[in-house]
């Protein structure tokens, strides 16, 4: 999970009408297949600020209103696509944040076995990430949390500075919006997929 951002993108850019998404955690891949693919939709960003080249920056306000009915689409992120890697072939992945915690809770409760990966940061542990895993967790466990308390200490988190910093307070009011989003977010075959 990355909260702010690709978790939270990721499911907005289903939710418009997108086929599918493909991450790649290098700036020159995403290129290229935009390259070999001209009718792709890129989407990226590097330390929370856009890259040039590409047509969005990995902010779920911004592809909130984005016409992608249909299209395919193409991420990088500083933190979350990178984090794939670390995941073992084969397993079954499924992306969870506030924007899709209910339908992601659901799925996961239907599972024998669940692992929470947080995808952190380059310079050291997400603490927005940590906060909406401990909710997941207990979510999972059979317990019933307050989620505007967790909402609210990601709101007071380093995380949110930093992106107000940036200017990016949309971001972090469409990232804590409670199931904003209804569907599971899949990942397979290198590609993530809306699952209902």
């Amino acid at each position: 999970m990355d909260i702010y951002r690709a978790t939270s993108t990721i499911p907005v850019i289903l939710s418009r009408g997108a086929k599918y998404v493909v991450p790649f955690s290098r700036i020159r891949d995403i290129r290229k297949f935009s390259k070999d693919n001209p009718d792709v939709v890129t989407v990226g960003e590097r330390f929370g600020i856009r890259i040039p080249s590409l047509d969005y920056n990995n902010s779920p306000s911004e592809m909130s209103t984005a016409d992608l009915n249909g299209k395919i689409v193409a991420i990088t992120s500083t933190n979350g696509t990178r984090a794939l890697k670390r995941l073992k072939p084969g397993t079954e992945i499924i992306t969870g944040a506030f924007v899709n915690h209910t339908a992601t809770l659901n799925y996961a409760r239907d599972r024998e076995e669940v692992w929470i990966i947080r995808s952190d940061r380059p310079d050291g542990i997400s603490e927005e990430d940590n906060i909406y895993a401990d909710f997941l967790k207990e979510c999972l466990t059979g317990f019933f949390p307050d989620p505007e308390e967790y909402i609210n200490r990601v709101r007071e988190c380093g995380g949110s500075r930093i992106l107000a910093r940036l200017g990016a307070t949309a971001d972090i009011d469409m990232a804590l919006s409670l199931d904003s989003v209804n569907f599971v977010v899949i990942f397979r075959d290198g590609k993530f997929f809306r699952l209902e």
